[in-house]
């Protein structure tokens, strides 16, 4: 799976952050116009599909279980592999909240749970993992279309990335005095390690 964009769309609609990892002479290469109008249009599809529910899932609605299995090492250098001269570190500081060099070591629950978390097209694939405060983290993929068995993994898998970008969003930005929450994230240190993130990913 390799992510051509980071986007975080604040509780209201508004893109605070995106970073493009694509060429940027790629004829498919956004403009910052084209990313707010993304991080809307997501944020009006995720509401619309949060309501939208069929009659027959209302009436007997099934158990499904929210649980995202853990997959160790996504995004970050594995400390046990041997081939690792080709590898980034997120940081070179240690993180104070989160234990270990993977930012958490089990199974968490989704807290997406009526609206998008996937979108498949022939051209591109989008990821989205909404925190319990509202902020959507939206990763873009490449075009290659993952279906089947390996479509549920590659969306865990996804899940645990777009998690350990909220971890570093919640190291690096939620703990600066000088920011103003819902504002555009202007953080060097998150924005490495963003990229850093990105760097290790499979």
């Amino acid at each position: 799976m390799s992510i051509e964009a980071i986007l975080i769309v604040n509780k209201s609609g508004g893109l605070i952050y995106h970073r493009d990892f694509n060429n940027k002479t790629s004829a498919t290469h956004l403009n910052g116009n084209d990313y707010l109008i993304l991080a809307s249009t997501v944020h009006s599809v995720f509401a619309i599909a949060s309501q939208v529910t069929p009659k027959a899932l209302k009436l007997s609605p099934p158990k499904i279980d929210f649980t995202i299995p853990y997959h160790p090492y996504v995004g970050v250098p594995n400390p046990n592999s041997s081939n690792t001269s080709n590898r980034r570190t997120v940081s070179s500081q240690k993180l104070g909240s989160f234990k270990g060099p993977d930012f958490f070591n089990g199974p968490f629950t989704s807290w997406n749970k009526s609206g998008i978390r996937q979108l498949i097209t022939d051209h591109f694939t989008m990821y989205i993992y909404q925190s319990l405060t509202g902020l959507k983290f939206v990763a873009l993929g490449s075009s290659v279309a993952v279906l089947g068995k390996n479509a549920a993994v590659s969306n865990e898998v996804a899940d645990n990335f777009l998690r350990k970008v909220y971890c570093v969003y919640s190291e690096y930005v939620m703990k600066d005095p000088f920011y103003s929450l819902e504002m555009p994230i202007k953080s060097k240190t998150f924005d490495q390690s963003v990229k850093s993130l990105v760097d290790n990913l499979l």
